[in-house]
């Protein structure tokens, strides 16, 4: 009984969280992964931190800055196809995104 009151409960709580705002909880959720994205970023776990931008962005569409940090893992990688569309996305998102080169 208590098992299925738990499941229940977590319904219950979902449904409110996204009826009060859940996408602030999402946003919440994009920036704890960024941040543990760049954590593994300079301890140079590339593939650590890819999947945590990815998980960023999932979760936060809009959030620019983490697209970008995706592009800037892609390129590290190597992988400059997805390092573009993740820098053009930011940049969509956010033109400040966009930096002079010289």
């Amino acid at each position: 009984m208590h098992k299925h009151f738990g499941a229940v409960t977590v319904l219950v709580i979902s449904g409110l969280a996204s009826l009060s705002g859940g996408c602030t909880i999402n946003r919440d959720f994009a920036r704890w992964h960024a941040s543990q994205g760049a954590r593994d970023a300079s301890a140079h776990r590339l593939d650590a931190a890819l999947a945590e931008f990815r998980e960023a962005v999932r979760l936060d569409p809009e959030f620019a800055e983490g697209h970008y940090q995706l592009g800037l893992i892609y390129k590290e990688k190597g992988e400059l196809e997805q390092a573009a569309e993740s820098m053009q996305e930011a940049v969509r998102l956010d033109p400040r995104k966009a930096k002079p080169r010289f």
